[in-house]
């Protein structure tokens, strides 16, 4: 035990005289009074900087004092007239479009509201089996525009045996008033075997919280008829591709014109759903059912059709480009 003591203190004395070693080859000498002696001129290190003058921006005694507003135009004085603050200052005159290293104006990248860009949306193509017959129909629009404004053109259609028995014809300017929300003005023909007749249309669409898809206008025609329409879907996600989307669409009149096929009030409700399947985002093919009923004096219109209450089987697909 004793031997390992004297070890450890012969260590201990060693790297004591080594720490002192160390110390000395690096301390500033100092003189008898404790004042650090400065090291001699040719060691001396001299700045290549010229310290009796403020660099630019600096705040010295003189600009401490300043008003902001004064402090920055003596910044920008300093600075030769350009200051931190202007987003151009320093690009020397380019800008994206101007310069040496600007692209023509074909490869330029362009946002989504900036370009004009157009679609076709077609929402169902389908066949439907009913109670009293059978007919074809399809709904769907075309648009023009970019993502605050548009022009669409929307149509539905429906036709037995090849040969169209009844339609309806929107031409709308469509401008967003919020990112769910679009405003919908325009016009509408109505044509068909029971009525002709021309429409003012202004609307809403857009998406409801809950992520409802909604769809509401009001007509006025010149002959001073109303009417309204409603339509209301959602889409429930089954699996990543196959979707079953719930779908209402109600039809309400300012007056009974029983020639045209409608009452006043609530003349037509169809309430149903649809089973699809997304091969991919642009094509699906679905079946589905849907329950279509008069009401009101429209009842008696087609009841001698059996078509006041009617339910019918479909069968179609959806697709855009």
């Amino acid at each position: 035990m004793r031997c390992f003591i004297s070890v450890f203190k012969i260590l201990n004395q060693l790297a004591s005289l080594i720490s002192a070693l160390l110390l000395s080859s690096t301390a500033v000498a100092q003189d008898h009074s404790g004042r650090v002696q400065a090291p001699p001129e040719e060691e001396q290190i001299h700045s290549v900087h010229d310290n009796s003058q403020p660099h630019a921006g600096q705040i010295t005694e003189n600009t401490a004092d300043m008003p902001m507003e004064s402090m920055q135009t003596e910044m920008t004085k300093e600075a030769g007239g350009e200051t931190a603050r202007d987003p151009h200052a320093y690009s020397g005159g380019y800008t994206r479009a101007e310069g040496p290293y600007s692209l023509p104006e074909s490869q330029q990248l362009h946002l989504a509201d900036e370009a004009i860009l157009k679609g076709v949306w077609v929402d169902r193509l389908e066949t439907r089996q009913g109670d009293a017959e059978d007919f074809q129909e399809l709904a769907g629009h075309v648009w023009l525009g970019n993502s605050y404004q548009r022009v669409m053109l929307r149509t539905e259609l429906e036709w037995r045996d090849q040969t169209i028995e009844e339609s309806k014809t929107e031409l709308l300017y469509t401008r967003a008033l919020s990112p769910f929300w679009n405003l919908e003005v325009g016009g509408r023909i109505d044509h068909g075997d029971k009525e002709h007749r021309e429409w003012v249309a202004l609307g809403v669409s857009g998406l409801a919280p809950y992520w409802f898809e909604l769809n509401a206008t009001a007509y006025v025609s010149p002959e001073g008829h109303s009417a309204a329409t409603v339509e209301a879907e959602y889409d429930l996600y089954l699996s990543q591709r196959l979707i079953l989307q719930p779908r209402m669409e109600l039809d309400f009149y300012g007056d009974s014109d029983l020639e045209a096929g409608h009452g006043k009030g609530l003349s037509k409700s169809l309430m149903g759903f649809r089973l699809r399947y997304d091969f991919d985002r642009q094509f699906s093919p679905y079946v589905g059912y849907e329950r279509v009923h008069r009401h009101g004096e429209t009842t008696g219109v087609f009841e001698p059709f059996g078509q006041h209450r009617e339910n019918q089987l479909i069968a179609g697909f959806r697709f855009w480009f």
